[in-house]
C-alpha cells in the first residue's frame, strides 16, 4: 500500500505542477478580442513564451515528476 500512495502523492504532484506551468509560461494568442492556445495568421502573443506549448509544458512536468520520484525513492 506504501507504493501506491507514493505514486499517487507523485501522480497528484505531477497535475498540480502541470498545471502551474501552463498557467505561468504556455503562449496564448488574442486575435479579435478571443484568446486561443493556437497561434493562427493575425494573432498576437497575450502572454506566456510562444515556444512554450502544451508538449512543452507536458515534458517538463514529466521529466520534473520523474527525476523527484527517482530522488525521493533511492533510486
Amino acid at each position: 500500500i506504501n507504493f501506491i500512495l507514493k505514486i499517487s502523492m507523485f501522480g497528484a504532484g505531477g497535475m498540480v505542477l502541470d498545471s502551474l506551468l501552463g498557467a505561468t509560461f504556455q503562449a496564448r494568442f488574442r486575435q479579435n478580442g478571443r484568446e486561443s492556445d493556437t497561434e493562427t495568421p493575425g494573432s498576437s502573443l497575450a502572454s506566456g513564451f510562444r515556444w512554450v506549448t502544451n508538449d512543452v509544458v507536458n515534458v517538463a512536468s514529466n521529466v520534473w515528476v520523474v527525476g523527484w520520484t527517482a530522488c525521493l525513492s533511492g533510486g
